[in-house]
């Protein structure tokens, strides 16, 4: 998240289909290490194994995102253009404030939101 200690975290390194994402404190930790190629972010556990972010459920509407196997699906197909989007709608933090653990999903992009700003390293 902009201006915080916190980073978009698989709990767990879990890779389990649907496992939702969530914030944890910034680090080094495998469990943070995200790739973007062609429109899909996508995490590969120490293991090997690699998931895709994916819009869980695959609704236009407001929803969590979690990992889900990569393939051409519509809801996991990222713009790092301004706001992360996905399906017309902004990735953001659940509430208005970080913490360890806070859910990670998609809502209607408002102009500004805090919630809604995110920084990334590739």
């Amino acid at each position: 998240m902009s201006g915080t200690n916190f980073c978009l975290s698989v709990p767990g390194g879990d890779t389990t289909l649907g496992t939702p994402l969530e914030l944890a404190i910034c680090s080094t930790a495998a469990t943070q290490t995200f790739s973007f190629t062609n429109g899909q972010i996508s995490y590969t556990s120490p293991g090997n194994v690699t998931r895709c972010l994916n819009v869980l459920g695959g609704s236009a509407t407001s929803g969590n995102i979690g990992l889900w196997d990569c393939g051409a699906f519509f809801n996991e197909q990222f713009t790092i253009r301004g706001p992360v989007t996905s399906m017309g709608q902004c990735v953001e933090m659940s509430g208005g404030i970080p913490y360890e653990g806070v859910p990670i999903g998609v809502a209607p992009c408002v102009s500004g939101a805090p919630r809604q700003s995110w920084e990334y390293y590739w």
